[in-house]
């Protein structure tokens, strides 16, 4: 059995958005067509502008001008590519850059001298390119017949977990819902722990919520699983210290709590680990934090456990 103590590791990532069929649709702008090239209405820190849609450019590109019209600062140098050519250009930051109702924050992108490339072909009210770096965030349906952009969420891959707004979704365990607005989601599919929900600075109290597969098939006893990994504990946690365990059941499956102290890199920690078949597969949910913390947070803890809808 994959015990180890993965679930310990407080560095997760976000998941990236998958690529799959199925996806949310998130709005339908219209757009014009000029010299074979798609003109579309862009807002860039609330303002009005027209840019083109480039899938070539690797990087959001607005023109000078409207940079010094937003007083936007000059962050750094690179090179950006605009209609198969590249230029070094200056690169900032924006507060926000949409189409439609869509928004991206904190949005870097490049400065650069738009007439010398595109008025000449597009007019010059094209003030900008939206490039690779903001069209690779959704799935961008384009019909030419109908001239409009439909802009959607990406779906996650088929099998890989996904944070979706106060829920996370487990494919082959089952579906977690976040007590309060205290806890944010995250999903790491490439390691034992699928998805974690961990505290956030609107909490006073640090602790993390998580779910591992723990690659084991065919199960026959929880309970048995469980106590193996019990016995295991020992000799990868310092000062182990069990305070109960006991056979229990989890949205009708066999289940097993244990509770425990360690010492995790120098710091006092208390869980409570919940051993649950679903489906034939071993999912080990894990409820952790300092000892100082814990109390505070076992009602959440609690509320997590019973929120969790397993798969059928």
């Amino acid at each position: 059995m994959k015990s180890g103590i993965a679930f310990l590791l407080a560095t997760l990532v976000l998941s990236s958005p998958g690529s799959a069929q199925q996806s949310v649709s998130l709005d339908t702008v219209q757009f014009q067509i000029r010299d074979n090239a798609i003109v579309l209405g862009v807002s860039v820190n609330g303002l009005p502008r027209k840019f083109i849609l480039d899938t070539g450019a690797t990087h959001t590109a607005i023109d000078t001008k409207t940079a010094r019209e937003l007083q936007l600062p000059r962050l750094a140098k690179g090179i950006e590519v605009v209609r198969g050519g590249k230029i070094t250009c200056a690169f900032t930051q924006l507060d926000s850059i949409g189409v439609g109702r869509i928004r991206l924050h904190d949005f870097s992108c490049a400065v650069i001298d738009v007439g010398d490339f595109l008025e000449p072909y597009h007019g010059e009210d094209v003030l900008g390119v939206l490039g690779f770096d903001f069209l690779s965030k959704f799935q961008v349906d384009i019909d030419y017949c109908s001239k409009r952009i439909i802009i959607r969420r990406c779906a996650p891959e088929p099998g890989k977990p996904s944070c979706e707004g106060d829920s996370a979704v487990v494919p082959g365990f089952g579906t977690i819902r976040a007590p309060n607005n205290r806890w944010g989601c995250v999903v790491n599919p490439t390691r034992p722990v699928v998805v974690a929900f961990e505290t956030t600075k609107a909490s006073k109290a640090s602790g993390v919520f998580e779910v591992l597969d723990l690659g084991v098939t065919g199960v026959i006893s929880v309970a048995a699983e469980a106590r193996r990994s019990e016995r295991e504990m020992p000799s990868y946690i310092e000062d182990f210290e069990k305070v109960s365990g006991e056979e229990t059941t989890l949205g009708g499956n066999e289940a097993y709590v244990l509770e425990y102290f360690g010492k995790i890199e120098g710091c006092d920690i208390r869980l409570r680990n919940t051993f649950v078949s679903v489906k034939d597969a071993l999912y080990l949910i894990i409820c952790s934090a300092p000892v100082t913390d814990f109390g505070a947070l076992r009602l959440d803890f609690e509320q997590f456990v019973n929120s969790i809808q397993l798969e059928k």
